[in-house]
């Protein structure tokens, strides 16, 4: 396969969960990348569909490895609207994981900050 899909792994620290960011214009081969480097199992993405982003909350119990995949179909669409809306979906996740009921104070803000970091960092290469 010529362009095979990377994905990032970052580390939030504070918080029990991943984030891995992607760019992969091929849902399938992003399904076995994760599964060859994270999971072991498949990840059930069937309901994504065709989109430019999307962010989808990964638990996977056999290696107490939880977090969330956030993948851009392509760099063109690693924009700073989609950044900022998978970043926000993606902190609400966290904190839905973590069962934190506020979301709109400085931890939650300091979280979808860092997650879009994360996200420009796997777009401008700077890993």
């Amino acid at each position: 396969m010529k362009n095979k899909t990377i994905i990032h792994e970052f580390d939030p620290v504070i918080y029990p969960v991943k984030i891995w960011v992607s760019i992969s214009p091929n849902l399938e081969d992003l399904k076995i990348r994760f599964k060859e480097k994270y999971s072991g199992k498949e990840l059930n993405l069937d309901e994504i569909g065709e989109c430019e982003a999307f962010s989808y909350f990964v638990k996977l119990k056999e290696t107490n490895k939880n977090g969330i995949l956030i993948s851009f179909s392509s760099k063109k669409y690693c924009h700073a609207g989609n950044i900022t809306h998978e970043s926000t979906h993606a902190a609400m996740d966290i904190f839905g994981h973590i069962e934190e009921k506020e979301t709109g104070g400085e931890a939650y803000a300091y979280l979808v900050g860092w997650i879009a970091e994360c996200c420009e960092k796997v777009k401008l290469n700077k890993l």
